[in-house]
């Protein structure tokens, strides 16, 4: 009996494609599964990158951006016959020729927007992400946490929220030793060290994590030092400033963006992974830690105890004491073994073919919304 015909799936990849962020790992690592899981048709679409960056030419390319979104994207999806629109990063036109999926990886904007600084991504976000989230037929969200954070922000009902959880990228393993070596030889990675991956957004909360990562460095007969990787964004100056004292700069480093195969290998080789993070929607970065036999200490908020379950040790993260707390007891030799094989465990839970799996499922339920 021949397969049956897949639907005709629309990405915008104009967000995640401007972007090297957890959204952009998930829309391309979500397309990936699809394309290689289900019988669905996808084709990727995005508004032209910007000419110039900063200034005048931000309030141009944001107005650039919003045109191909409202105007020229719908009549794209007409011309292509698509099946249905997938925005895998909050904005969508308000005029959608055809069903749509929106993800929504979180609702920190609403529900913490103190650490949102930039006031055109927050007019922005209250014009247009309400508007998507509202005429959005199935909604997408990462876990359970944010599930229910949409559904009291908004007062949607849940079944027209799906949850699809980030899979961890097979290249994230276990790694051998003349590749820990040839890695720590580039980034001169001379010292036993402590890793945090992501972006240098506010609700990272890194002042507090260097500050107490200091503090621990100080009571340690060896010594060991903290690797920042990710970009600086904006709300970064106070991190800046930390990092050019002295005194901060003997036990902590910033690597800034970091080639996509040597990764895996930089997780590898650390003592422990820690994300002190305010909020997430996720943390992606958690289960490519467990995934490579890191030990991973983690803020104990949000959804970060229903993604690591009892994998890794956790921490009130606005307690720079408790901060400390975990990361000496994370070297314990009993605990650093037994989250490491807990992590890897842990880890296998997530694949991104279970993700398009449920993905695929939101589709059908979208199209059936629209018979």
């Amino acid at each position: 009996m021949p397969k049956k015909p897949g639907l005709h799936i629309v990405f915008d990849m104009t967000y995640p494609g401007r972007q090297r962020t957890g959204t952009t790992v998930y829309a391309n690592e979500i397309v990936a599964a699809l394309r290689a899981n289900t019988s669905n048709r996808v084709t990727c679409l995005s508004a032209p990158d910007p000419v110039k960056k900063g200034g005048i030419w931000k309030i141009w390319n944001g107005l650039s951006t919003l045109i191909w979104i409202q105007l020229v994207l719908p009549a794209k999806l007409l011309w292509l016959k698509a099946d249905l629109l997938h925005a895998p990063s909050y904005f969508a036109p308000v005029l959608c020729p055809c069903p749509l999926v929106v993800t929504v990886h979180d609702m920190l904007y609403l529900t913490q927007p103190q650490h949102y600084k930039d006031k055109l991504f927050s007019l922005y976000s209250r014009l247009f992400i309400n508007g998507a989230v509202r005429r959005a037929d199935v909604i997408c969200t990462v876990s359970a946490f944010s599930k229910k954070e949409i559904e009291f922000c908004y007062g949607i009902s849940g079944d027209r929220i799906r949850v699809a959880y980030h899979g961890v990228n097979p290249r994230f393993q276990p790694q051998p030793e003349d590749r820990l070596a040839t890695v720590r030889a580039k980034y001169r990675l001379e010292r036993p060290y402590f890793l945090f991956v992501g972006a240098w957004e506010p609700r990272k909360n890194l002042p507090r994590l260097i500050r107490a990562f200091c503090s621990f460095c100080e009571d340690q007969r060896e010594d060991y030092e903290l690797i920042l990787v990710g970009p600086e964004m904006s709300g970064t100056a106070e991190v800046q400033t930390i990092l050019r004292n002295p005194e901060t700069s003997r036990y902590v480093r910033a690597l800034g963006f970091v080639a996509d195969e040597d990764m895996p290998p930089i997780y590898a080789a650390a003592e422990a992974f820690v994300l002190p993070s305010l909020g997430e929607g996720f943390g992606m970065p958690l289960i490519e830690a467990m995934a490579c036999g890191t030990p991973v200490i983690a803020s104990r908020v949000t959804c970060f105890p229903e993604v690591v379950g009892d994998a890794a040790v956790l921490f009130d993260p606005e307690d720079p004491a408790d901060i400390v707390r975990a990361m000496r007891l994370i070297l314990r030799p009993d605990v650093h073994q037994d989250m490491k094989q807990k992590g890897l465990l842990r880890a296998q839970v997530f694949k991104w073919e279970n993700a398009a799996r449920e993905t695929e499922k939101a589709y059908a339920d979208a199209v059936k919304r629209n018979v």
